[in-house]
């Protein structure tokens, strides 16, 4: 952690703050190692000390995973502690995550330490998650491992009679035999119609032959996410959802083939949306072809329409073309992948996507 601590430190003081106060948890567990699940626990980075504010459930496991942080044992709402250590340095600048802190934590905030001056920093913090060092990518390489591995293991549940719950149950459970610590976001299957519900969770209801099947899922393993999805089919599909699969596909795959580092995330997008125009089906593609992935399941790049940002290599990102018919059913196939220096590696490969009739 010390090289991640040491870059905001930098950054720091080129913004000639004092310090740092960083509330959302996602970036406590970057910059401090910090794993627990309460919450409660927020740090305070400055030029040349990092704080860790945690109470006393998490004293011990915070001491063991954070030793190079100064512990305050205390709440991370209790703000007497910063109080002090800034009380020979007021006034001062100190940047603060405005998108992500709780409202009643800004309250506190600006009345216990009205002498500092409160600069919004938005997703600076976040963004120095964006490019994915050696060690995470081989974390998420084997979150992705555990995500293949648990899909295969579940096909065999994939049938007529059987309940999109029941199946969600079984992926979930076989992630978490395989070493997972949990998910990545609620698991989606939705079939039949319901699959033309981009974001159709597991419901009550039965898969029937001919159905559409589109299984989305990930994940969380030692803390950063993977996502996945396939679409199968139980028996021979309906002519026009076959031609949407191929479609789906081909869009995809052109997005994989023409990446090039440094391509903006907008143009990305227009390769698979092409794909997908030419088909006729481009009106139904209703989200981003991706979104950028690591400690969450959602974080750094939009690859859409309206996204200007490169894609450098070292990002993960999801490649997911979709088209959902109201009344018909849909198909989504989703990859996650990193850019490399020379284009994209997929990480979720081992997992076929040619049609698959169950």
């Amino acid at each position: 952690m010390n090289a991640r601590v040491e870059r905001l430190q930098n950054f720091i003081k080129e913004q000639n703050f004092y310090g740092i106060f960083i509330t959302d948890p996602s970036n406590v567990f970057y910059f401090s190692g910090f794993t627990g699940t309460g919450g409660d626990a927020s740090l305070l980075i400055t030029t040349d000390a990092s704080y860790l504010l945690t109470d006393g459930r998490y004293t011990l496991q915070a001491s063991t995973q954070c030793p190079d942080f100064v512990l305050l044992g205390t709440s991370s709402s209790d703000l007497s502690a910063v109080r002090e250590l800034i009380s020979t340095t007021a006034p001062c600048k100190i940047g603060f995550e405005n998108r992500t802190i709780s409202y009643s934590i800004w309250k506190r905030l600006q009345l216990e330490l009205d002498t500092v001056t409160w600069i919004e920093v938005g997703d600076d913090c976040s963004s120095f998650r964006s490019v994915k060092e050696e060690r995470e990518l081989a974390i998420i390489k084997n979150a992705c491992n555990v995500s293949v591995q648990a899909l295969r293991e579940t096909v065999p549940y994939i049938r007529a009679g059987v309940r999109e719950n029941e199946i969600a149950a079984e992926l979930e459970y076989r992630m978490r035999k395989l070493g997972a610590s949990g998910v990545s976001f609620e698991t989606i299957v939705a079939s039949g119609e319901r699959s033309a519900m981009p974001h159709g969770t597991a419901s009550s209801k039965k898969l029937q032959e001919g159905d559409a099947v589109t299984i989305d899922f990930g994940a969380m393993y030692q803390g950063y996410a993977s996502d996945m999805t396939r679409t199968f089919f139980l028996g021979p599909p309906k002519e026009e959802l076959r031609l949407i699969y191929q479609a789906v596909y081909a869009a995809q795959q052109a997005a994989i083939d023409q990446f090039r580092p440094g391509m903006r995330c907008c143009d990305l997008d227009g390769v698979a949306r092409k794909i997908l125009q030419t088909a006729g089906y481009d009106r139904y593609f209703t989200h981003s072809l991706g979104h950028g992935v690591g400690i969450q399941v959602h974080e750094g790049l939009s690859v859409g329409r309206k996204s200007q940002h490169a894609i450098l290599p070292g990002m993960v990102f999801s490649i997911e073309p979709g088209v959902y018919v109201d009344g018909l059913g849909g198909v989504r196939i989703e990859d996650l992948v990193v850019a490399t220096q020379d284009g994209l590696e997929v990480l979720t490969k081992d997992f076929e996507k040619t049609l698959a009739i169950l």
